[in-house]
């Protein structure tokens, strides 16, 4: 498998919410070439940690699946105009209008009832065992997408017992894109996800390499704003400056173990902060020695 990382610019057409940039620094993870589950619960725990090491505690991850939504759509012949509408209604959770909406488009009586039920599948994971009563005539592919949340849930629940999980079957974000389990993390005061995420197999595909794959993406600006670690330092060595060879010397082997050295300049007051500093080289005994700043 790759495992790949990036930071970057994105520019959108038009920004995804009113308070939000057309042009955010986005972060994320990809994982590509492994099918199993392990790779998405490997990804969700990143996303998890990610937000942990700004000092974010109380959040809630929510999981679909769109396979469950792919897997009731088909055989039912939908026009395009029909897909669209029928997923606007879907996302838009307006029972009333989707009711309506159904009643006019689906003569399968027993699909129209599945998919009417989507709207309601949300809340713990209890809502799974429900699930599996209300859409036991679905085809095979929606069980298969049940057991699929339910080991994910289960691995995750282990690994973090405190963690708040929220199950939304009708959640859709990224279906034209994303292939299967899908992710998004909240946390109080904010009314959009600060974390997404999902499978994305076969993106490649329109460049001659088609692998599964896997990942989530983040808001940098976002992770800045909820920073609660205002006082990190970055690991590193701050060696003033001198004209000693035997200093030279230490700093090179220091360098090529992989440490980071800063060197500083005469009448230099460091800021250990500033500079992502926490020890320093000092001489002592006739011996260069790394210390604690």
């Amino acid at each position: 498998p790759s495992r790949l990382c990036y930071v970057g610019p994105v520019l959108y057409t038009r920004p995804r919410h009113p308070l939000e940039s057309r042009s955010p620094i986005q972060i994320g993870v990809e994982l590509y070439g492994e099918t199993g589950l392990a790779a998405d619960i490997e990804v969700i725990r990143l996303m998890m940690e990610t937000l942990g090491l700004v000092g974010l505690r109380n959040i809630r991850l929510d999981l679909g699946h769109v396979g469950i939504y792919q897997s009731l759509l088909e055989g039912l012949n939908l026009s395009n105009q029909q897909e669209k509408e029928l997923f606007n209604l879907v996302q838009s959770k307006s029972v009333p209008q989707l009711n309506n909406w159904i009643d006019l488009n689906i003569k399968n009586q027993s699909h129209s009832k599945m998919i009417r039920s989507l709207v309601g599948l949300v809340g713990d994971i209890s809502i799974l065992d429900n699930a599996r009563k209300v859409l036991s005539n679905a085809p095979a592919e929606v069980e298969l997408a049940l057991d699929e949340l339910q080991s994910v849930a289960s691995a995750l629940i282990q690994s973090s017992p405190g963690l708040e999980l929220c199950f939304d079957l009708s959640e859709l974000r990224g279906y034209h894109y994303h292939t299967g389990l899908v992710f998004a993390v909240y946390t109080s005061g904010e009314g959009q996800a600060i974390g997404n995420g999902g499978r994305y197999d076969h993106v490649g595909k329109s460049f001659g390499r088609s692998r599964p794959a896997t990942g989530f993406n983040m808001s940098l600006k976002t992770l800045v704003q909820f920073n609660k670690n205002k006082e990190y330092v970055v690991s590193g060595i701050f060696a003033p400056s001198s004209n000693r060879e035997d200093q030279h010397a230490v700093i090179k082997e220091l360098r090529l173990s992989g440490n980071r050295v800063v060197i500083g300049f005469q009448g230099q007051d460091p800021n250990f902060v500033e500079l992502g500093c926490d020890r320093q080289l000092v001489l002592k005994d006739k011996k260069f020695e790394v210390v604690p700043v």
